[in-house]
């Protein structure tokens, strides 16, 4: 599992939706949607969700949710 968080603009726009992809099946896993007022919201496999103010808290809240898997799979 190699999750990759698209990099961010702080100009992005209220609503803006990105995915977040696993590079290992080369699929969809989950997405980051901004919304001003409140951050960014980072929801994973529709279950694991978050929400976090910076690309690199999200690109964090991800890599843990990444690690968590990859050890209760292995």
């Amino acid at each position: 599992m190699r999750l990759v968080v698209p990099k961010d603009h702080l100009s992005a726009m209220d609503g803006l939706t990105l995915e977040i992809i696993d590079e290992d099946i080369a699929d969809v896993v989950g997405e980051v949607r901004f919304e001003k007022a409140v951050g960014r919201h980072v929801t994973l496999y529709g279950r694991y969700k978050g929400i976090v103010q910076s690309h690199e808290e999200c690109v964090a809240f991800v890599k843990g949710v990444e690690t968590v898997l990859d050890y209760m799979i292995g």
